[in-house]
């Protein structure tokens, strides 16, 4: 297989069996993901560019170098593996879960499309959790994020809560730790309120997503101008946990596929075999939906 390294998970360590700890190891769990991520793009840019013939055999050498990557594997207790091997954690409340960079920011992880891959994730998240996890602004945004990916809206709503309570400033300056003197971080400030968009819209892996982990401390209220991919500005209202209207406005000619909040239809719209609504529309075009 096709492996980076020397390399490291990130500041982390993992334990040996005589109970030493190191850093370095070959194709940790995030490298691989991440050139995934790139590769794919690059063929994905060469696609919907049309990129001249010259660029052929760059494409071809980058597909033949995805099937070569290693997959994505599960510990022993349930864990998105971070390591090549299943090492045991030096420190199991890390703050860093650079192994579910698949989860978020990247969409190679999904409770859709891989989900014993995305209960591994969320195994991880809960065990860095109840190990001290978390104890970052940094930290505690990406903890959003990836409970946003995995549609579960309460548990994001509670990492909010410690975000504002235990790494927020009276000033809302975010700061890297939960001590007086913790250092200002603007990482925080951006991850947070990325995570509270990706509870209220996602649009990852082809499919745009309304309200797919809305808490239910938020049972009612309404966004405008959030932009998905494709193209797509939305606003949405709703009310008692359920979507009531949305807008959707097309910046450029764009074909979709949308996904109703749970338990929810579109009116006048038939869902396909996966339950996704396909639509066209045309730059500057504006459509009104209504849910049942």
């Amino acid at each position: 297989m096709l492996i980076t390294g020397p390399s490291c998970s990130p500041e982390n360590k993992y334990k040996l069996p005589d109970g030493s700890s190191h850093n370095l190891c070959m194709g940790p769990t995030m490298d691989i993901a991440i050139t995934r991520a790139v590769l794919t793009r690059t063929i994905a840019a060469h696609q919907a560019l049309g990129s001249p013939a010259a660029d052929s055999d760059l494409i071809t050498r980058a597909h033949a170098a995805l099937k070569r990557l290693p997959p994505f594997k599960i510990t022993h207790d349930g864990r998105l593996q971070e390591w090549p091997e299943d090492y045991a954690e030096a420190e199991p409340g890390h703050r860093h879960i650079s192994h579910l960079f698949g989860l978020f920011p990247d969409d190679q992880i999904t409770p859709h499309s891989t989900p014993d891959l995305a209960r591994a994730c969320r195994a991880t998240l809960d065990a860095r959790l109840a190990a001290g996890g978390g104890s970052t602004g940094w930290s505690r945004s990406w903890i959003i994020n990836c409970f946003a990916r995995l549609h579960d809206g309460d548990a994001a709503y509670q990492s909010i809560l410690h975000l504002l309570r235990k790494s927020t400033r009276p000033n809302l300056f975010d700061v890297c730790g939960e001590k007086e003197n913790s250092p200002y971080q603007i990482d925080g400030n951006l991850g947070a309120p990325t995570g509270m968009i990706e509870m209220l819209l996602q649009s990852h892996a082809g499919i745009i997503r309304l309200l797919p982990a809305l808490p239910s401390a938020w049972p009612s209220g309404s966004f405008r101008g959030l932009r998905a991919r494709g193209g797509v500005e939305l606003d949405l209202s709703w009310q008692n946990g359920k979507a009531t209207q949305a807008i959707l406005r097309a910046t450029a000619n764009t074909a979709i596929h949308l996904a109703p909040p749970r338990n929810q239809s579109i009116a006048g719209h038939h869902p396909n075999a996966e339950g996704l609504i396909p639509l066209t529309l045309k730059a500057g075009q504006t459509l009104q939906l209504s849910f049942t």
